[in-house]
């Protein structure tokens, strides 16, 4: 058990060491163990952790440190059985990354996708609202800053999380006091998201004789493990 405060990547860095030393202590083999993480415990410094134990591995690594992977594998994806009437689209390639030789997936998950097409709109939503303000106050003639401050108060509040700034353009016409805002929502960027980018998991593991199926299956099998969790979480469960 562990605080749950502490940050997964520091928290796995200091349990990685003693999950090994009380593997051996039970004298298991470690050659027919995985352990399985997702991004959130992923670094540099933490896969070498693992790379070093040694123990084999499943994990997600985050997407935009794989540009040119994503890129490839959106040219290459092919259907997957996963087994019981389940499919996904996926591309697998080996590729070397942080000094090692690794095999890597790209899969598409349609859930994942929707879930992240709605927080786009949703965010953009929100965008939307704050930017008719200040339309509206700039219309009135209300407004104090300049040119240059209102360009970097909307690029700040469109930048970040959810492409916000790439599907909202905006545009701000007129002089110094009496300015006018325009924006528009981009679809053709939106669908480019939808297409090509959102929904995407890159896996990486060193299970280089395991199918493409078997990989996918032990990194969504971490479902089983955060059922555990929702039920320590259900104080009737442990009531009982």
């Amino acid at each position: 058990t562990y605080g749950g405060q502490v940050a997964d990547a520091t928290c796995f860095a200091e349990v990685i060491p003693m999950i090994r030393r009380r593997l051996g202590e039970l004298g298991r083999d470690l050659e027919s163990l995985t352990i399985v993480y997702d991004k959130g415990n992923v670094s540099r410094a933490n896969q070498k952790l693992v790379d070093q134990a040694p123990l084999h591995y499943v994990t997600a690594i985050p997407n935009t440190s794989q540009p040119k992977l994503l890129a490839e594998a959106n040219a290459a994806l092919s259907l997957v059985d996963l087994g019981d009437g389940q499919s996904v689209s996926a591309y697998r390639a080996r590729k070397r990354i942080w000094a090692v030789e690794r095999t890597v997936v790209v899969l598409v998950s349609e859930r994942l996708r929707d879930g992240q097409m709605r927080g786009i709109l949703q965010h953009v939503a929100s965008a939307r609202r704050w930017l008719d303000d200040l339309a509206n106050t700039l219309g009135r003639g209300k407004q104090k800053r300049n040119r240059a401050r209102i360009e970097r108060d909307i690029e700040l509040r469109l930048k970040g999380r959810q492409h916000r700034s790439r599907v909202l353009h905006f545009q701000l016409t007129g002089d110094d006091p009496n300015l006018a805002l325009t924006y528009q929502f981009d679809q053709a960027a939106f669908d480019d998201l939808a297409q090509n980018i959102l929904g995407r998991i890159v896996l990486m593991t060193d299970r280089h004789h395991w199918s493409t199926a078997e990989i996918i299956q032990a990194y969504r099998n971490q479902a089983d493990i955060e059922a555990v969790f929702a039920h320590l979480k259900d104080p009737i469960h442990l009531a009982l």
